[in-house]
């Protein structure tokens, strides 16, 4: 990637997303993927070490740790609990570690390698996480989360969370990060100062890949991490997903543009009638970051679906699954089908506004003997 100089500009808050005429430097990662496969594994070809670990998941019940020619690459799971779920459905986990010592391409051969000697079929992607990294110099994100927090700068589109993290430093406000959307949700964005959560959870590797690409990584200029968790219905509504594209620098660019569409889009605030009315807050121009990693700009198109069932029937049936899961003791295997209609058909939004109405109606006919909400929160969140 190009190496390029930061001026080391300041910015005052009020400007238009840190604009200037200076050259930046970005990182671009993959940090998370978690790809789903069918088949039944075999672990007895050479170059393959398996330590099966003592207990699964809530989801599976084998859990494989899997190193591949002398490093670890990643955890395999597989044997599902339920019924319901394929039981040739295997998920593959990545290593954290090789996205950052690896090319892109050199995990994709290793991975397709060794699942066809595992036995084996590649299926689609259950979840991935991109990761863009850049320091404060660049883009002030703490400028601009105290400008949203004024409503400076409003945030366009449909209602969403937006979970603003501080602490104080000498008494004033500190600005770490900030959260948009839902983790249950087909696209949730994280940005926040990797400089700080590095000294919590230190990985070297990371700091090593930062200083091969230009990024400082400096209290006084911390890197910031603009990340979007993508989930397997994200991912299964656009053209063109594959593992080639995926598992490429220009892939993984153009997924993370298309994910802040229409949903991280930033406006100034002239108190105009309607939000979309707005001058646009250019707070990161994505056809800049592609010039300064040498990618090209595209845009990836939603894929035309023809769904026959209604909607009205999904909802029906997410009901009757849930009301299954609360008279049950809270099996799991209700709520897994349940999670994948809501996936599917776009019904978290729907699911969050009815939960409280459903329970309650559930309570009164005596559906509910005992519910424990803090078990009921992590069994949605369960990755599937």
């Amino acid at each position: 990637m190009k190496n390029t100089v930061n001026t080391g500009l300041k910015v005052p808050d009020k400007y238009n997303g840190n604009q200037l005429t200076q050259v930046k430097n970005y990182a671009l990662f993959m940090d998370y993927i978690n790809v789903n496969f069918t088949g039944s594994p075999v672990f007895n070809f050479e170059g393959v070490k398996a330590t099966f670990e003592d207990y699964g998941t809530k989801v599976f019940d084998k859990r494989v740790t899997i190193d591949y020619k002398g490093q670890e690459f990643g955890t395999l799971v597989f044997s599902p609990r339920s019924a319901i779920i394929d039981e040739h459905l295997c998920q593959f986990k990545l290593s954290n570690h090789l996205f950052y010592t690896n090319s892109l391409s050199t995990i994709k051969n290793q991975l397709i390698e060794l699942t066809e000697l595992m036995g084996l079929t590649y299926k689609n992607i259950n979840r991935l996480d991109i990761a863009l990294d850049f320091n404060e110099s660049n883009h002030n994100v703490t400028a601009l989360l105290r400008n949203i927090c004024n409503n400076d700068v409003l945030i366009s589109g449909r209602e969403k969370d937006v979970n603003i993290f501080s602490q104080t430093k000498k008494g004033k406000m500190t600005f770490q990060g900030v959260r948009i959307g839902a983790r249950t949700s087909s696209r949730f964005l994280r940005i926040y100062n990797k400089t700080l959560e590095s000294k919590k959870n230190l990985k070297t590797y990371i700091l090593d890949a930062w200083s091969n690409m230009g990024i400082t990584n400096d209290e006084t200029n911390p890197v910031w991490r603009y990340e979007y968790q993508l989930s397997n219905k994200f991912l299964s509504e656009l053209e063109g997903i594959t593992l080639d594209s995926i598992f490429s620098n220009e892939g993984l660019f153009n997924l993370l543009k298309t994910a802040n569409s229409n949903h991280f889009e930033l406006k100034h605030n002239t108190e105009k009638a309607q939000v979309n009315q707005e001058q646009n807050f250019a707070f990161i121009c994505w056809d800049s970051v592609a010039n300064t990693l040498e990618l090209v700009s595209k845009t990836i198109t939603k894929i035309k679906r023809v769904i026959k069932e209604t909607l009205i029937g999904q909802q029906r049936m997410v009901k009757s699954l849930l009301r299954s899961y609360v008279s049950t003791g809270q099996r799991l295997e209700y709520i897994l089908p349940m999670k994948i209609m809501l996936s599917d058909f776009g019904l978290w939004d729907w699911f969050s506004k009815k939960l409280p109405f459903y329970l309650n109606e559930f309570e009164k006919k005596q559906f509910i003997k005992s519910f424990n909400r803090s078990q009921f929160n992590e069994d949605l969140i369960t990755e599937i």
